[in-house]
């Protein structure tokens, strides 16, 4: 072990293998070598320990702790782990762990491992917190860029089943479980407890975002950037029974304009892609007609579509039948009528795919 010190007086003293720093004068130490136990900071009053606070421009390695295989390294008390300086990569990062695993194919390896216990209850906020992440921003108002409290990142290599982040809540409970729960409340443009998107860049993610109407808001919404249509496609995706205590809403707006034959004059479509309402005008030739109406958005195959008339002149007016034949990018009505008086018709219609 190598002192360095200054000042007046006997400030390092000791014989055999015990020494003091007892003086007023500066006195550090630049190597220590142990091959037993060593111990830092163990006094019983009150201590301010520091370690690697050297100030000068060029960049510090500290290193604590044993690389051997079951090695641990125990830090009591609150920690608090600070930096203010670029790490690379454009980011001040604090905080960085490193479970490499590789060497030993049997081991698993977890990056960041916390465990949070606690037995009080009554508290306004979570008893018990594992990870919190918190992502302030201290500039001016700004719409484009983001902030995120957690992000959970997957590099799969040549391949292999990637999430990025994970609950887990299985475990008995007389209460109730919930994996992942997101909270949104106090935005002035959008809300939105939970996002998940598919196939989608930061670019197309932003598009989508500045899209939402002002004010909207929603526990969970679900965005996917590949074109429609195609198969095995979804925004969001349910693989057992889907119940609501509200209703079923869609933004959607279908084709207005609808190609009419025969008779039918005048046709228009008002509604969505899942369900609206045609209108035309049958005239008195008795010669029927049919009416094309094409969604905004095909499906990726034909749908099963359901149509019923929306006033009572289909029936007093002469048409006698009429049905409907589906294709991915719309439908077709076609019916018949004994020649009865024209009028204003319309049919009520529901896709189902």
């Amino acid at each position: 072990m190598t002192f360095n010190h200054t000042g007046a007086g006997n400030d390092i003293t000791g014989t055999g293998g015990t020494w003091s720093v007892t003086q007023a004068g500066g006195a550090s130490f630049t190597t220590l070598t142990s091959t037993g136990n060593s111990t830092l900071g163990t006094s019983n009053t009150a201590l301010a320990n520091s370690f690697g606070t050297g100030a000068n421009a060029a960049s510090v390695i500290n290193t604590i702790g044993s690389t051997g295989a079951g090695s641990t390294t125990t830090i009591n008390g609150e920690t608090e782990l600070s930096n203010t300086q670029p790490t690379g990569g454009g980011e001040v990062r604090t905080n960085y762990t490193l479970a490499d695993a590789t060497s030993d194919a049997g081991q698993r390896a977890t990056g960041n491992y916390t465990l949070a216990i606690s037995n009080s209850g009554g508290l306004s906020f979570p008893t018990a917190t594992g990870v919190l992440g918190d992502a302030q921003w201290n500039g001016g108002a700004n719409g484009t860029d983001q902030i995120i409290g957690v992000e959970g990142e997957t590099h799969p290599g040549s391949g292999i089943t990637a999430l990025g982040v994970v609950g887990e809540a299985d475990q008995t409970n007389a209460a109730g479980n919930t994996g992942v729960l997101g909270f949104a409340d106090l935005g002035t443009t959008s809300n939105v407890g939970v996002a998940g998107t598919a196939n989608a860049t930061q670019a197309q993610l932003v598009t989508f975002e500045g899209g939402l109407p002002s004010g909207f808001s929603s526990g969970i919404v679900g965005y996917n950037a590949t074109a429609l249509p195609a198969a095995n496609t979804y925004a969001g995706y349910f693989a057992g029974d889907v119940g609501t205590t509200g209703h079923v809403l869609t933004t959607s707006t279908i084709t207005a304009a609808v190609t009419s034959t025969g008779d039918a004059s005048a046709a228009t479509a008002a509604g969505s892609d899942v369900a609206g309402t045609v209108s035309f005008t049958d005239g008195a030739g008795g010669v029927g007609g049919t009416l094309t109406v094409t969604f905004a958005n095909a499906y990726a195959s034909a749908p099963t579509v359901v149509i019923t008339p929306a006033n009572d002149n289909p029936l007093t007016r002469g048409m006698t039948t009429w049905y409907v034949t589906e294709v991915a990018g719309g439908f077709t009505i076609t019916y018949n009528d004994a020649g009865g008086a024209a009028g204003a018709m319309a049919f009520n219609y529901i896709v189902i795919h």
